[in-house]
C-alpha cells in the first residue's frame, strides 16, 4: 500500500512538471532598437573617405548592411522558474576600401546587445559596439562609451562625445599591426586613425 502512494506520488510530480513546462513559451526575439543604429550612421553605398596631411585618402565603400531578424529560441523550465536562452539582437555595416593594410581592406562596425528572460522579466546583460579596421579589432562596452566626455579637433571641426583606443604596440602580439590608433563617435563611427605604414593621421572628409 505504501508502495502504491509513493508511486502515485511520483505520477503527479512528473505529471506537474509537464503541464508546467507547457506554460513555458519559446520566445522571439526581438529587433534592435532604432536607438542603438543611431551609432552606425553610414548606409548602403556610402563612400567614406579619410584624408592625411599630404593629401592622400582611403577610401571605402559600404557594400553591406545588416540587421538580426526575429529569432525564436528555446525556452525551457528550470525548478519553478522559466528560463531562455539569449537574443542578441545586431545592427552591422561593412565597407570595402581602396587600400589594404594587415592583409585586409574590410571596414565593420557592430552595435548589439544581449537580452535574457528570467520569469517574464527581460534582462539586458551586455551592449556591445565592435570595430573591424584593416585587421584591427576592437570591442567596447557601449554604456561606458556613451558617457565619455572627450573632444577631437580636425580640420577646424570640433567632435564631441568620441572615444579612442591605442594598441600597445610594445606588445610582440601587436608589433607588426599597421593601424594602431583610432576615434569613433556616436552618429559619425570611425573618424580619425594613425596609419604606421605612411606614418600619418587620417581623418574622415
Amino acid at each position: 500500500m505504501k508502495l502504491k502512494v509513493l508511486n502515485g506520488v511520483f505520477y503527479l510530480v512528473v505529471l506537474a512538471s509537464i503541464v508546467s513546462c507547457k506554460r513555458c513559451v519559446d520566445r522571439v526575439c526581438e529587433n534592435i532598437s532604432d536607438e542603438y543604429k543611431t551609432w552606425i550612421p553610414h548606409q548602403l553605398n556610402d563612400t567614406l573617405r579619410y584624408k592625411n596631411g599630404s593629401g592622400k585618402y582611403f577610401t571605402f565603400l559600404v557594400s553591406a548592411v545588416k540587421e538580426s531578424e526575429n529569432d525564436t529560441q528555446e525556452c525551457f523550465r528550470s525548478l519553478s522558474s522559466c528560463s531562455c536562452h539569449s537574443c542578441k539582437p545586431y545592427y552591422s555595416i561593412t565597407a570595402s576600401g581602396d587600400s589594404t593594410r594587415n592583409n585586409s581592406n574590410v571596414y565593420t562596425l557592430k552595435v548589439s546587445y544581449t537580452t535574457q528572460v528570467k520569469n517574464s522579466e527581460t534582462i539586458v546583460l551586455r551592449k556591445d559596439y565592435a570595430l573591424s579596421f584593416l585587421g584591427m579589432e576592437l570591442d567596447f562596452d557601449l554604456d561606458y562609451i556613451s558617457q565619455s566626455t572627450d573632444s577631437l579637433i580636425s580640420n577646424g571641426l570640433v567632435y564631441k562625445n568620441v572615444f579612442h583606443s591605442q594598441i600597445d604596440t610594445l606588445n610582440t602580439a601587436y608589433s607588426t599591426f599597421q593601424i594602431t590608433e583610432v576615434y569613433c563617435s556616436k552618429q559619425l563611427g570611425l573618424i580619425a586613425f594613425y596609419d604606421r605604414k605612411t606614418k600619418d593621421w587620417y581623418y574622415r572628409q
